[in-house]
């Protein structure tokens, strides 16, 4: 049974608490003892209507500090995020959105770009691209900041899996904006958080070695003039690093050998690798496409050359991705890594 004493400390038994109240009141009113002095009974029902209100409020209170007790407190944005989220919340009616710092990878130690991440209701994969041209849209003319929405499933699951980047990004100091009942996400703790920090240290670095061991013959080839087979170490070195580089970060083996696919997956931890293969000519179109076509071709057809002018290209930017990625590791992933 529940004593009255925890009705009063547990205002949410407010219908219990008010029926104790009753009783009470209704004793008194019948009571041969009780006054007649009719001030007594106005002040006696005051009294009474007024508990209950008082019990009803903190019943009220109580629901709410327990609704969100567990959820992450918001940060409150700057007047420019205020808007957008406005917009976002009209456009997409998102469950949260997650605002943080990355540090450019253009070399400069003064800017950083500002990465949203929308937690959405699960959509098929063709809404979810109509939401990215949306977003491409509100981001217009901000260089520096991106825009990923996310479906909640996924975030959830890549979460329990070990998905470093979200785990370690989007929690709740990254917050603004949280959606009444939204979906709860599973808590990371301290040290499962460590661990994966470790195990995705050993990945990324296992798997750049290998890639840097590929980037040396490619010097070697090309001291050579062995410009077909230079390509294909490119092609190589580029794949363990784009490779390794999600294995890392989101604790998946990316089971794929196309470079387009690697660049495009690795965007969302290096936006700069947009620019290195942007696809926006026949001539970039060719270029990547020949690169492609030297993971195979290279080794097994002799009809398939690829010219030194070709191969000095695909070198300057095999150059400037791996650029980006030791910028990547030396200003996100080290000081990560430092924590262990």
């Amino acid at each position: 049974m529940t004593t009255t004493k925890e009705l009063l400390e547990t205002p949410s038994h407010l219908e219990a608490s008010k029926a104790k109240l009753w009783e009470l009141y209704k004793h008194w009113n019948i009571s041969p003892y009780r006054s007649t002095d009719n001030q007594e009974d106005k002040d006696m029902l005051d009294f009474y209507e007024s508990l209950c209100d008082f019990l009803g409020n903190q019943a009220i209170r109580e629901k709410e500090e327990g609704d969100y007790k567990n959820q992450p407190k918001v940060q409150a944005p700057d007047e420019y995020f205020k808007q957008l989220v406005t917009a976002i919340k009209i456009i997409l009616e998102p469950d949260r959105i997650y605002l943080f710092d990355l540090p450019a990878m253009d070399g400069s130690e003064e800017i950083n770009r500002k990465e949203i991440y929308i937690m959405i209701r699960s959509t098929n994969a063709q809404v979810m691209e109509i939401y990215k041209g949306l977003l491409s849209f509100l981001a217009l003319g901000k260089q520096e900041l991106y825009i990923f929405p996310i479906n909640r499933s996924y975030l959830k699951q890549e979460l329990r899996n070990g998905n470093l980047f979200f785990q370690y990004f989007l929690n709740q100091d990254r917050l603004i904006y949280l959606r009444e009942g939204s979906m709860e996400l599973p808590i990371i703790e301290e040290e499962t958080l460590k661990n994966a920090i470790w195990e995705a240290r050993e990945r990324i670095l296992v798997g750049w070695e290998t890639g840097d061991s590929f980037w040396e013959q490619v010097k070697v080839l090309r001291k050579q003039r062995e410009w077909t087979l230079s390509a294909f170490f490119i092609h190589q070195a580029l794949e363990l690093w784009l490779r390794s580089l999600v294995h890392g970060w989101e604790n998946h083996a990316k089971k794929t050998h196309e470079i387009r696919i690697l660049l495009r997956t690795c965007r969302k931890y290096i936006p700069e690798l947009a620019g290195v293969f942007p696809q926006d000519s026949p001539d970039e179109v060719k270029l990547l496409q020949t690169l492609e076509d030297a993971y195979c071709k290279a080794r097994y057809q002799v009809n398939f050359v690829v010219e030194e002018e070709m191969a000095n290209i695909l070198f300057e930017r095999a150059e400037r991705i791996h650029q980006l990625c030791q910028s990547h590791h030396d200003k996100t992933l080290q000081p990560i890594f430092d924590r262990l």
